[in-house]
């Protein structure tokens, strides 16, 4: 859910639960729709919404999200939990800004087969009306990857502002984002950047 009650995003683990971002939570559901009672949900900071989810091979799960910062800002934040919804306390993810602008948001996550973590959003200036494609890499231990990008971080723009909002992993490693993008006259048009996973 958002911050306005909505379901922002769902998951779906090899037990057959179904997670839900609500808010600044993860709820887990049972296949039958009711809450599991032997899950701890998983809370985060009160001043964070969930922007997207992802499900790792051990059962555990990634959840990013919109860390509030100042009146108008905010950064992107990568949490690990256990299958029990409790807290993974080795992943250590600080918060970071794809550019150097006051919101950024993450929209996407998929991960590598060396367990590293791809996370797509949006890089915007609420001042200025700029947005354009962010992309970033954290290891395996939750910090940023210093080989990809600029210090584990990059963006790029089209025609602006930009906003992705998929990302996917070719067989090779490349990485592709998709969003939209808008003209002079704020017509979305489809937006692709392909990346440089090695």
């Amino acid at each position: 859910m958002t911050g306005r009650g909505e379901v922002g995003a769902l998951g779906l683990d090899s037990a057959g639960d179904l997670f839900a971002p609500a808010g600044a939570a993860v709820i887990e559901l049972t296949p039958a729709g009711n809450f599991d009672a032997t899950a701890t949900p998983a809370h985060l900071v009160a001043t964070a919404s969930v922007g997207a989810e992802a499900f790792l091979p051990d059962g555990q799960y990634l959840v990013s999200t919109g860390l509030n910062i100042g009146r108008h800002g905010s950064a992107v934040q990568l949490e690990r939990f256990n299958s029990n919804g409790t807290q993974d306390p080795t992943f250590n993810s600080p918060a970071f800004h794809f550019a150097a602008t006051p919101t950024d948001n993450a929209s996407a996550i998929a991960v590598q087969p060396n367990g590293q973590v791809v996370i797509a959003g949006t890089s915007s200036n609420i001042t200025t009306g700029g947005a354009a494609f962010g992309l970033a890499r954290v290891n395996a231990n939750g910090s940023l990857d210093a080989s990809f990008g600029t210090g584990g971080v990059v963006t790029t723009s089209f025609q602006g502002p930009d906003y992705a909002t998929e990302v996917a992993l070719q067989t090779n490693g490349n990485i592709v984002v998709a969003g939209t993008s808008d003209d002079n006259s704020l017509q979305p048009s489809l937006a692709l950047a392909r990346y440089l996973g090695q």
